[in-house]
C-alpha cells in the first residue's frame, strides 16, 4: 500500500504546482462552520473514537503471536499478519465508501453503533485467538470495516 500513497503524494506535487501561490492565505479551522452545517455533533464520537483507537500494530503484534502459536516461525507469522493486515486497509476502503453513503441517507447514530457492534465482534475474535490465517484474516476485516 505505501506504493499507493507514494504515487498519490506525487500526483498531488505535480498538481500543487500548477496552482497560483497563495496570497497571505493562514491555516485555520472554522469551528463556527461545521456547526453552522450541523456537523459538530455527529463527528464528537468520531472525535472521541480515535483519540481511545488502539493502535492497528498491536493488532498485528497479536495477529503473529496467535500464528506462532499454529507452528509458524517469527518471520513467516509476521509476514502472514502484515499480509492479513491488507484485508483491514481493505475491508477499512470498503466501509468508508459505504459507510458514507449509509450516513448520507440515514441518520450517524445507526452507522457508528454498527461500526462499534463491528469493533466488539473483532476483538473478542482476537481474544479467543484463532491461529488459523482464515479466522484472523476475518476478525481483521471487521476491525478495518468498523474503524472507517
Amino acid at each position: 500500500m505505501p506504493q499507493f500513497s507514494a504515487v498519490a503524494i506525487t500526483f498531488a506535487a505535480l498538481e500543487a504546482r500548477r496552482l497560483p501561490a497563495a496570497e497571505n492565505q493562514s491555516l485555520s479551522f472554522h469551528f463556527g462552520a461545521l456547526r453552522r452545517a450541523g456537523l459538530v455533533r455527529p463527528m464528537l464520537p468520531v472525535v472521541f473514537f480515535e483519540c481511545g483507537n488502539t493502535a492497528v500494530t498491536l493488532l498485528i503484534l497479536r495477529a503473529t503471536q496467535l500464528l506462532q502459536a499454529d507452528g509458524r516461525s517469527v518471520i513467516a507469522a509476521t509476514s502472514l499478519a502484515v499480509a492479513i493486515y491488507a484485508g483491514h486497509n481493505a475491508a477499512a476502503a470498503v466501509a468508508a465508501l459505504l459507510g458514507g453513503h449509509w450516513i448520507d441517507r440515514s441518520s450517524p447514530r445507526a452507522a457508528f453503533a454498527a461500526g462499534a457492534a463491528l469493533y466488539v465482534v473483532a476483538y473478542v475474535g482476537f481474544g479467543i485467538g484463532p491461529t488459523t490465517w482464515p479466522l484472523l484474516l476475518g476478525a481483521f476485516a471487521l476491525a478495518g470495516s468498523a474503524s472507517d
